[in-house]
């Protein structure tokens, strides 16, 4: 079922806002789900690999900055989130399961429609509850438009409203948000950096482990 909350795009502006009005962070809870789990183990995403130099540096100096508030290590490759899959699953068990099929009819919708690479800018740095990102802007229609017909075939599972960014990392404790909002507000950059993507993947990973690396099952390049 769609969820109408993934139809929805959320606002910059207002992220902070909730993020200074709270009073901590939400800290990581390294729990295992096994209710949600139902014995998977492997969730997958279509992202966007985010390789720029420029962009990097600029995610690292963040995470360096933030280093006392954050999870170590973490291996999570920089990326943008296109659309939450589901659990890689042979066949449709559960709602959020992820089957060959609709992998299928998902990678044929990016080949049909993404004959051009996608274009984006990375902002400043922000933050949600349980973790800080890097905003990013999407320079033209095609990315909303390629999350729209994904969600079309699959939905995804989603409390808030979709905004699309970069990952710093995830908060270690519940920590008071007034330290990392001044620290948030000492990081000083550069204007927006333009960035070029030039493929989309299927990626997994481990939900047992939310720092870990991300496995890459489908790359498709954008001619």
């Amino acid at each position: 079922m769609l969820n109408t909350r993934s139809l929805s795009y959320g606002d910059v502006a207002e992220t902070w806002q909730k993020f200074v009005c709270a009073s901590h962070v939400l800290a990581t809870d390294k729990t295992d789900y096994p209710i949600w789990r139902k014995g998977r183990n492997r969730y997958a995403a279509w992202i966007i690999p985010v390789t720029d130099t420029l962009v990097s540096g600029r995610l690292e100096k963040a995470r360096k900055h933030l280093s006392e508030w954050l999870l170590q290590p973490w291996l999570c490759e920089p990326h943008v989130t296109i659309l939450a899959g589901g659990f890689l699953a042979s066949k449709m068990v559960y709602d959020d399961d992820l089957t060959p099929e609709l992998i299928d009819r998902q990678s044929q919708i990016i080949s049909e429609n993404c004959k051009v690479p996608l274009e984006l800018s990375a902002g400043d740095a922000n933050s949600f509850l349980a973790a800080p990102f890097l905003e990013i802007e999407c320079l033209d229609r095609h990315f909303h438009t390629l999350r729209e017909s994904l969600l079309q075939v699959h939905g995804e599972p989603r409390s808030e409203d979709y905004l699309q960014h970069i990952t710093i990392g995830l908060y270690r404790e519940s920590y008071a948000t007034d330290d990392i909002a001044k620290a948030l507000s000492g990081l000083t950059f550069e204007p927006p950096i333009a960035f070029t993507a030039n493929r989309i993947e299927l990626v997994s990973f481990d939900v047992r482990d939310l720092t870990c690396s991300l496995q890459t099952e489908i790359r498709i390049e954008l001619a």
